[in-house]
């Protein structure tokens, strides 16, 4: 999983800042990212070594349950993505995008042409 925590060794240009984007309180670590924030109160309050619904995807062979897990991390990496109005530099002192999620431009998809 890779959080601003490991982005910053990895990607410093990228990240120069490995503290929680939404928070900005503690190092984004994956545990704070995906429940420990206390701006994802529902995730915060369950007493679990790994939120349910990460148990349960690891858990079932139903590829819909494991494809919403990854979905679920996906938002919690994409709350910690730096934030652009257009600008080209990020809210951690980098470029916005990164190498595994580039930026798009306005009006393109990831290889999906115009949508609209």
């Amino acid at each position: 999983l890779l959080t601003p925590v490991l982005a910053k060794h990895i990607y410093p240009g990228l990240y120069a800042d490995d503290t929680c984007g939404l928070c900005k309180k503690v190092r984004a670590t994956a545990s704070h990212l995906l429940w420990d924030c206390e701006l994802n109160p529902r995730e915060a309050s369950e007493k679990t070594t790994l939120p349910p619904q990460f148990e349960d995807a690891a858990r079932s062979s139903e590829l819909e349950v494991q494809r919403r897990a990854v979905r679920l991390i996906t938002t919690a990496l994409d709350r910690q993505r730096a934030r652009d109005d257009g600008g080209g530099e990020g809210a951690r002192g980098g470029p916005t995008g990164s190498p595994s999620r580039p930026r798009i431009e306005k009006g393109r998809a990831r290889g999906r042409g115009l949508v609209g």
